[in-house]
C-alpha cells in the first residue's frame, strides 16, 4: 500500500529542515520538494536520501502539473514554506485531485487579510487584538505621516506570481523617489504598496510567537533574532529560544482564533523603543525558515499533527537552544565577521544545512546572491 506523498512547496533552508523533520517522523512515503522554472540552484538538489525535486513550469498551473504525476486516489500532504503555492493551492480548493489531499491553514481561514499587510493591520487595530505600527497606502504622502525615515513595503509578497521587493527603510525624498521608480519599473504602483512608521531594527527587539496553532490545543514558543542579514532588515540567521511572554501569547491565540487558523506559524513582533510596547508586524501562515528550532522544543508536534500523527509525550534528548544559517555564517567568516562562530560551534544549536554541505553549496550561493543583487540594480535583467 502506498503510504502517500509529502510535498514541499520550497527548496531552500525552509524545505531542507522541513524535509529532516518528516523523515525523522518515521514517514515511509514519497518526498518531493518544487521549484519553479527560472529559479536557481536549488539547495535541496544537494539533500539525497530519496527526496526528489521537480521543476513546476511556468506554462501550467501548480494543481495540474501535481495531478499529472501523482494519482488522484493517492494521499498526500501540501507542506508550504512560501506564499505563492499556497495561494494557489487554496484558489484551487474545489479542484478534484484535492480531495485526497491535507494542507494547513485550511480553506475556512480567512488567508486574504492575513496575506495583504495593509488588511492584516487594519483588521487587528478595529478588532482590538493588539498593538500595530502606524501604517498608511501608498497613495498618501509619507513625509506629511512620518517625516523624513518610514519603511516603504509592499503588501504582499508576491504579486502576479511575481515576488515583490523586500520591505526598505527610506531616509528623505532622494531614497523615496528611488524606491517608487524601482517599483514602477517592475510593474508595480502605488496600489501594491505601504507605508510604514520606524520601529526598532535592533535584531533583539524583532521576536515571534511561532508553533501550531489550533482552537483546543495550541503550542507555542518564543523565538528572537541574535543576527540577521541583510543587516538592517533581513531573515534571522541566528535565533535563540527565549521565555515567552504571556501578553503575547494571549495576544497570538486571540488573533489567530479571529482569523479561524489552524496550522503551523510564525507570527513577527517588533519592540517599539519610544513605548516599550510591542507591535505586531507579520503572520506567516507556513512553515519559516527557523521552524525546526521550535518543532524541536515542541516535540515535533509541527510535523506529527500535519501528518495526523498523535502527539509525543516529551521531546526527544535535550532541547536546543539556537537555530542557526550555517551558509550565512560560513559566509561571514569569509568576510572576517565571527559574530556567528560561537553559535555555530555551540552544542545546542541546530544547523541547517549541515555544515558539510554547506562548504558544497557556498560557491552556488556566491553565484545567486550576485545574480539577486544584478536583478536589483537592473530590474529587467532575467
Amino acid at each position: 500500500m502506498n503510504p502517500g506523498w509529502a510535498i514541499l512547496s520550497g527548496h531552500y533552508l525552509n524545505a531542507w529542515g522541513l524535509a529532516d523533520l518528516i523523515l525523522a517522523s518515521g514517514w515511509s512515503g514519497r518526498l518531493v520538494c518544487l521549484r519553479r522554472d527560472r529559479e536557481p540552484t536549488v539547495l535541496m538538489s544537494l539533500y539525497g536520501r530519496g527526496v526528489d525535486v521537480w521543476t513546476v513550469p511556468d506554462s501550467q498551473s501548480l494543481v495540474d502539473f501535481l495531478a499529472q504525476r501523482i494519482p488522484i486516489e493517492d494521499c498526500k500532504w501540501l507542506f508550504f514554506t512560501e506564499e505563492r503555492s499556497l495561494e494557489e493551492i487554496s484558489a484551487a480548493k474545489l479542484h478534484p485531485w484535492l480531495t485526497t489531499a491535507t494542507w494547513y491553514p485550511d480553506v475556512q481561514c480567512r488567508l486574504c487579510e492575513i496575506m495583504d499587510r495593509l488588511l492584516f493591520y487594519d483588521l487587528i487595530a478595529a478588532k482590538g487584538l493588539g498593538n500595530v505600527p502606524c501604517t498608511v497606502s501608498g497613495e498618501c504622502d509619507p513625509f506629511s505621516e512620518f517625516g523624513a525615515q518610514f519603511f516603504f513595503r509592499y503588501r504582499l509578497t508576491w504579486v502576479r506570481g511575481k515576488k515583490t521587493p523586500r520591505i526598505r527603510l527610506v531616509r528623505g525624498r532622494a531614497e523615496w523617489q528611488d524606491a517608487v521608480r524601482s517599483g514602477e519599473a517592475q510593474g508595480y504602483g502605488p496600489a501594491d504598496w505601504c507605508y510604514q512608521e520606524m520601529l526598532s531594527l535592533a535584531p533583539e527587539d524583532n521576536v515571534s510567537v511561532c508553533g501550531w496553532h489550533d482552537p483546543t490545543n495550541p503550542r507555542y514558543v518564543g523565538t528572537r533574532k541574535v543576527l540577521q542579514f541583510p543587516a538592517r532588515q533581513g531573515n534571522g540567521d541566528v535565533c535563540e529560544l527565549i521565555e515567552l511572554q504571556t501578553a503575547l501569547a494571549d495576544t497570538t491565540r486571540k488573533l489567530l482564533d479571529e482569523l479561524r487558523y489552524t496550522g503551523p506559524f510564525e507570527l513577527e513582533f517588533v519592540r517599539d523603543t519610544r513605548t516599550g510596547r510591542y507591535c505586531l508586524i507579520e503572520l506567516n501562515p507556513r512553515f519559516w525558515m527557523q521552524h525546526p528550532l521550535a518543532g524541536a522544543n515542541l516535540a515535533q508536534v509541527l510535523v506529527r499533527r500535519y501528518l495526523g500523527m498523535p502527539d509525543e509525550i516529551a521531546p526527544n534528548g535535550a532541547s536546543p537552544r539556537y537555530w542557526v544559517n550555517t551558509i550565512v555564517a560560513l559566509n561571514r567568516l569569509l568576510r572576517a565577521d565571527f559574530r556567528g562562530w560561537r553559535y555555530l560551534r555551540d552544542p545546542q544549536a541546530i544547523r541547517v544545512p549541515p555544515l558539510a554541505v554547506t562548504l558544497r553549496w557556498l560557491p552556488r550561493f556566491s553565484v545567486n546572491l550576485a545574480l539577486r543583487q544584478l536583478r536589483r540594480s537592473w530590474p529587467t535583467f532575467s
